[in-house]
């Protein structure tokens, strides 16, 4: 806990004209200052144009932060269990709107992917913890980036600075059946044999050498008939 230690010493002169001092010692305590998060008016108006749907979700990541001296300094941990209860204290539906808004605090340089559901915050627009913690992060981000813009036109820039998904191949079409192939040579639709629906063919009478059409399953349909 904080302390302030004050020491008050106190002159006094009695009937005599003696001098005489007191000295006293205080400790005062204003207790543990609270969490808290520092916005750097130097890039404030960065954020000024923040939808504000994305700026109640950015709150809740924030308050949720690690401090700058931690191991994995201004970092938020999102499951999907933590992304429930966030919804729940913003009042959304599902969880589908915070996808959302960090898939955009990511592109505009307020958020640092690092890892499966780990962000960083950017330390040119937010504190948390020491001054000499946070500027040592300050070395490792790309601060030009962002410099003079706001979130909207960053966010702009990196939306079209995206490559555009590719698109998908068209279907193959489905194979040419005999019946397409007879018609694609001859032009005409094929005969059907009405007893089991194959693909009539030209045969060749053997006896006056006449070309005909009959079904390529002639012998089984004599079987059947036998039978």
């Amino acid at each position: 806990m904080p302390k302030i230690k004050q020491s008050i010493e106190t002159e006094v002169v009695d009937a005599q004209g003696n001098i005489t001092s007191k000295r006293a010692n205080r400790v005062l305590n204003w207790g543990a200052e609270p969490p808290f998060v520092k916005v750097y008016l130097q890039d404030v108006l960065y954020l000024s144009d923040l939808p504000k749907g994305h700026e109640n979700i950015l709150f809740e990541l924030l308050r949720r932060g690690t401090y700058a001296g931690d191991q994995y300094g201004m970092t938020v941990t999102l499951s999907s269990g933590s992304k429930q209860l966030i919804a729940k204290d913003l009042k959304i539906s599902n969880i589908r709107s915070i996808n959302n808004a960090l898939t955009d605090l990511v592109k505009a340089k307020i958020l640092t992917r690092v890892a499966t559901g780990v962000y960083q915050f950017n330390p040119y627009l937010f504190g948390k913890g020491d001054w000499q913690d946070i500027a040592r992060m300050r070395l490792e981000i790309d601060y030009d980036e962002i410099k003079g813009r706001t979130y909207q036109t960053v966010l702009s820039y990196k939306g079209a600075a995206d490559p555009e998904p590719e698109p998908e191949p068209a279907p193959e079409p489905p194979a040419a059946t005999v019946e397409d192939k007879i018609e694609q040579l001859t032009g005409q639709q094929p005969m059907i044999c009405k007893d089991c629906g194959a693909v009539m063919v030209e045969k060749v009478n053997r006896s006056t050498g006449e070309k005909f059409l009959g079904c390529p399953n002639w012998k089984n349909h004599e079987k059947t008939k036998t039978a």
